[in-house]
């Protein structure tokens, strides 16, 4: 019902309508960059002592380079992690080795722990792998090798740990994915998937 809001000036009219004083006042907004020229509201909030802005998003117009870049000095970066095994298991209770083996098999994503079935939470986990990351790779970097992306990926999974390097992926996707990249290629998509946040500290390559 509040479609009306996406148009930027909408929505800078519709937060300074709600300073009514000098208290302090928190806004939060959710999926901001639905919101063309978001920025640009954010911005007009800037000088306004009162006023904390938390804005979170979740697609590839939102990605943290690009906010940190925008706002340099200006905010804070604010990183949420999953769940770790504690909180889990304070959430779900129960037989601590059963909860540890739904934890390391589903992970630690909040929403898991509403879904019920084990069908239900594997395809929750691949719609958010398809259209958060996968898709929003693909339409930030105007890729067209779609396939060779999710080689790529599965290729990464299967060596997290291990050193690795471009030559190396090449020789894996040509002997066991029969796919034929450039080492230039996948050096480029690795740096599209770190922007993304999808491959973790854990795994090193060599450029």
């Amino acid at each position: 019902e509040n479609e009306n809001l996406l148009e930027r000036h909408v929505l800078a009219e519709y937060l300074r309508n709600r300073l009514s004083d000098n208290e302090q006042y928190y806004f939060l907004l959710d999926e901001i960059q639905e919101v063309d020229q978001f920025e640009k509201v954010l911005n007009s909030f800037l000088r306004k002592e009162n006023v904390d802005l938390y804005v979170t998003g979740s697609n590839s117009k939102f990605l943290s380079s690009d906010i940190v870049t925008e706002f340099r000095g200006r905010g804070d970066e604010i990183h949420l992690f999953p769940l770790s095994f504690a909180e889990y298991y304070a959430a779900i209770g129960g037989d601590k080795h059963d909860a540890w083996k739904e934890y390391y098999t589903y992970g630690g994503l909040p929403q898991i722990l509403q879904i019920d079935n084990e069908e239900k939470k594997i395809n929750y986990l691949l719609d958010l792998y398809e259209l958060t990351y996968i898709k929003d790779i693909i339409e930030r970097n105007h890729l067209r090798n779609v396939e060779g992306l999710r080689a790529l990926v599965r290729v990464l999974a299967s060596n997290i740990g291990s050193s690795t390097n471009p030559k190396r992926i090449g020789d894996t996707f040509l002997s066991v994915e029969h796919i034929t990249m450039k080492d230039s290629t996948i050096r480029d998509y690795i740096k599209y998937l770190q922007d993304a946040y999808m491959i973790e500290e854990a795994l090193r390559y060599d450029v």
